[in-house]
């Protein structure tokens, strides 16, 4: 009941029935009150039933009024459940202008959209100008379509629409003014390293100019640098043409986008694990490789001077398996921290890693003070980030490298952290995501949102490498020079 009063009272505050419902619930306390006093005139089995159904009917009423605001607010279906794509979703051209409307009220609420103010994102301005061009839409794809840039032009990494996506099998990634294939995850007809040059017959420069304004992301830099992880996925095409050079070779191709790409990727690592070889000979390939510091093994001797323990995302299997993978390579003489891929995830799990590698007490964002756990690491100890490390992933490496407990290298991040993500459904059925939370600043003045996390040891990324490759080579050089 406390959890659920909790809620009413979160949902009320915004909408005016606060008082209400605290009318109501203070009316019926007061009764329990005056049926206490009035004790022995009642007698016990009156007093007794008097309380079981004052208690009763508040806690009926508690939840039917949840209930209802669950309904008004449309938030019982969580987005790691989308499983819709799109152009199936069961709404009319009729409910195109109603539908944006309910965007449009929930984005409004202040209290869960704050972060576009200090970037001069104007609500109303916005709502008018695509209200005006929603109106004169009639298919699903040009409504669609206009959503994802309203959600765009919003400038916030957490905000933006919540379907599933055709993917095909690989990465790209600019290096430059230049785009690269990288990250293929089985078979296709491309090369990893081969350079982009059209997509649907259109030059990249332009393709990334068109992308541009349906990326959602806090920085103009990383709404640019992002347009790459749509190269290969689509909220609507099922298929796309490259045109790509591979050496001094030009050649074309044309590759499925899947719908059922998680199926299809687990069908080729089953394929690929057969033929893996077995882990005795990889732990002596592994072990020959020690002769080079610029490769890891995958099973390091003590000896070996440094470790790299990745870490992907703040859901809690992850955090978890970092920490039982620290406490074995705890006496290691370096560290290596990588978060070039991580998107974020549950704040509670960032404070819970930053303990073993923090130096010093630190201050949060949340204004409580973060102790060292008893078994922290004392060694040197750096920290990769990415164009990529977003959100969670970014509050931990602004918590080591303010507190002087890490070295960061690598890119600028994508500038979003210490807010939270709040998830609604509107009642034709589209689900979204709103960055919600003020903006704030860390105790060193830096601004969690609209500016990027800046590396202590910025890296160049070259054209003939992938930017995961650049980023790890440096570090490692950063790490083996300052053990000179």
């Amino acid at each position: 009941m406390i959890m659920t009063w909790m809620k009413i009272i979160e949902f009320s505050e915004l909408h005016g029935y606060l008082w209400k419902h605290v009318m109501i619930v203070a009316a019926v306390l007061l009764i329990l009150i005056v049926l206490f006093w009035q004790r022995k005139r009642v007698g016990k089995t009156g007093t007794v039933l008097g309380f079981l159904i004052g208690i009763v009917g508040l806690c009926v009423y508690l939840d039917r009024e949840y209930t209802e605001i669950r309904k008004l607010f449309h938030t019982s279906i969580p987005s790691d459940l989308r499983m819709e794509f799109m152009l199936e979703q069961k709404i009319t051209a009729d409910d195109f202008v109603s539908d944006f409307d309910e965007i449009d009220r929930y984005i409004r609420i202040d209290k869960w959209y704050e972060k576009g103010k200090h970037k001069g994102v104007s609500l109303d301005s916005l709502y008018q100008t695509y209200r005006s061009k929603i109106a004169q839409v009639h298919h699903k794809k040009d409504y669609f379509d206009l959503l994802q840039r309203y959600f765009s032009a919003l400038k916030n990494t957490h905000t933006h629409l919540f379907y599933r996506k055709y993917k095909a099998p690989a990465k790209a990634e600019w290096r430059g003014d230049s785009l690269y294939v990288c990250c293929l995850q089985w078979d296709i007809p491309l090369h990893e390293g081969d350079r982009i040059l059209e997509i649907n017959g259109q030059d990249v420069l332009a393709w990334r100019d068109s992308m541009y304004q349906y990326i959602a992301a806090s920085t103009d830099r990383s709404r640019s640098l992002l347009t790459a992880n749509h190269v290969f996925e689509s909220y609507t095409d099922s298929a796309r043409t490259y045109t790509l050079l591979h050496g001094d070779s030009l050649y074309y191709t044309t590759l499925s986008l899947y719908r059922d790409y998680y199926q299809q990727m687990s069908i080729a690592w089953k394929e690929e694990s057969k033929r893996m070889p077995k882990q005795d000979t990889l732990s002596k390939v592994q072990t020959n490789e020690e002769n080079s510091p610029y490769k890891e093994p995958l099973f390091p001797s003590k000896n070996f001077p440094y470790k790299t323990l990745e870490l992907n995302s703040f859901r809690e299997y992850d955090a978890h398996w970092l920490i039982k993978k620290f406490q074995y390579e705890k006496e290691r003489k370096n560290l290596i921290i990588d978060l070039t891929r991580n998107r974020g995830g549950r704040v509670q799990l960032v404070h819970e890693v930053a303990r073993y590698f923090l130096k010093k007490p630190m201050l949060t964002l949340y204004k409580d003070t973060l102790k060292p756990h008893p078994d922290a690491y004392q060694g040197p100890l750096y920290v990769m980030i990415s164009r990529e490390t977003a959100s969670a992933g970014e509050y931990l490496a602004s918590l080591l490298q303010e507190s002087q407990s890490a070295v960061l290298v690598g890119e600028e991040t994508c500038g979003d952290f210490g807010g939270y993500c709040m998830t609604f459904c509107t009642s034709h059925g589209t689900l979204f995501g709103v960055g919600a939370g003020k903006l704030q600043r860390t105790v060193a003045g830096r601004l969690t949102e609209g500016m990027g996390l800046m590396p202590d040891v910025p890296v160049e990324i070259e054209a003939n490498r992938t930017v995961s490759e650049s980023i790890r080579e440096t570090t490692i050089r950063t790490l083996l020079g300052d053990m000179e």
